[in-house]
């Protein structure tokens, strides 16, 4: 610190408090108190031919007014002359003290008439808080601090006795050329067939087509039914040696799934529905024959694949009594839609006919000794919604899963 007409020195804070390095220099320091708004001293530092102002030491508005102007003024010594209990150490004053003791506390307000006085410290006079401060209101948190309650997790409940049973249900396989030039392949399956089991109270499950045969096994642990649902053309070779040119979206990946999960199914006596594609592969793989093209190969046939939207009917069907699809719907005429080219031309080993058209396509089949194994030509998932005839076949399918 640089008295006037003195030597230089400088303070500097001890370790671990703000301010700046210790100083070299010869020339000399002046310490220039500096107005309170600025709450700091600075020093000037005087070198050739450049005047500096640095901070010696930065003290807040509450540090510079409790101490250095307390002792300035208490000792009655100037500024450039500090009294002998002042702080010229390197190490900062204690703020609630000073070299001369603990400060002088502010007055405190003499108690109001119809107050009381609290007598704890009879030097001072203080002013018991009033009633209304003693029990203050409790301060509400903000919306950003309330914490939530944790959500209750509610599990539907399970009524003993009634389960619903699990379907599986098969896809297809295709690929997607988008974006150009690029073949995406996907997995995908009409809404309509899982609506229809839902609606019906089953549980559906979609089974992806090209698994390996050992995981079919581990998947028929989980399901109660098979649901065969319609595709592409099923490959000529498994039941004819020569193939038509009328030949068209055939699916190898298809075609093997199905017909290993149909024969898992048959041999467990799991119930099995088959619909349009479906009852073609049951044939199939009982030993049956197709119609591998109907408009080339069966003569006076009627059209069964008409520009018709999907859910409008074409065509009557004729019921045969006394069979499971009788039982199943009630009826022994019921108008059907229709969407296929081929058609079963002899039914497979243990089948029997429950179906056919007025131009004697066969268009429903059964296993009789079976617990359910039953398939449709049409497409009754396209119709369930505005047909209840075609909502009984679903409904008869899951009671028999059950």
């Amino acid at each position: 610190m640089q008295l006037r007409g003195g030597t230089s020195r400088v303070l500097i804070p001890r370790a671990g408090r703000p301010g700046p390095k210790r100083i070299h220099s010869s020339a000399p320091l002046n310490l220039v108190p500096v107005s309170p708004k600025k709450n700091r001293y600075f020093a000037d530092l005087f070198c050739d031919t450049k005047q500096k102002e640095i901070p010696i030491y930065p003290a807040g508005e509450k540090y510079m007014n409790d101490t250095y102007k307390h002792d300035f003024h208490s000792s009655g010594s100037s500024f450039d002359e500090p009294s002998p209990g002042s702080h010229s150490k390197s190490r900062p004053p204690n703020r609630r003290t000073s070299s001369r003791g603990r400060l002088p506390r502010k007055p405190m307000d003499k108690p109001q008439p119809g107050q009381a006085q609290d007598l704890r410290n009879p030097d001072e006079q203080r002013v018991a808080p009033s009633a209304q401060h003693r029990n203050p209101p409790r301060r509400t948190p903000s919306r950003s601090t309330v914490r939530k309650p944790a959500e209750k997790i509610i599990k539907p409940e399970i009524k003993p006795g009634i389960t619903a049973p699990v379907i599986g249900l098969t896809t297809c396989y295709s690929y997607n050329q988008k974006p150009p030039d690029v073949l995406l392949p996907f997995h995908y399956i009409w809404g309509p067939y899982i609506d229809a089991i839902h609606e019906a109270g089953g549980i559906p499950v979609i089974v992806p087509v090209g698994l390996e045969g050992r995981y079919h096994n581990k998947i028929f642990d989980l399901l109660d039914g098979l649901l065969l649902t319609g595709g592409g053309d099923i490959d000529p070779n498994m039941y004819d040696s020569t193939i038509a040119m009328e030949i068209n979206q055939v699916d190898p990946k298809k075609d093997h799934t199905e017909f290993d999960l149909f024969n898992l199914a048959f041999n467990k006596n799991i119930p099995i529905l088959g619909i349009c594609r479906g009852i073609q592969l049951i044939n199939v793989a009982l030993d049956g024959t197709l119609y591998q093209d109907i408009p080339s190969q069966v003569k006076m046939a009627g059209n069964h694949k008409p520009d018709f939207p999907l859910s409008e009917t074409c065509h009557q069907v004729k019921i045969e009594p006394e069979t499971r699809l009788y039982k199943a719907l009630g009826e022994s005429r019921i108008w059907v839609n229709s969407i296929h080219h081929q058609g079963i031309k002899l039914h497979g080993k243990g089948l029997v006919v429950n179906a056919k058209s007025n131009d004697g396509i066969i268009e429903g089949i059964e296993h009789p000794t079976k617990k359910w194994v039953v398939g449709v030509q049409w497409h009754p998932e396209l119709m369930f919604q505005t047909d209840k005839t075609q909502a009984k076949l679903f409904k008869a399918f899951i009671d028999a899963c059950k």
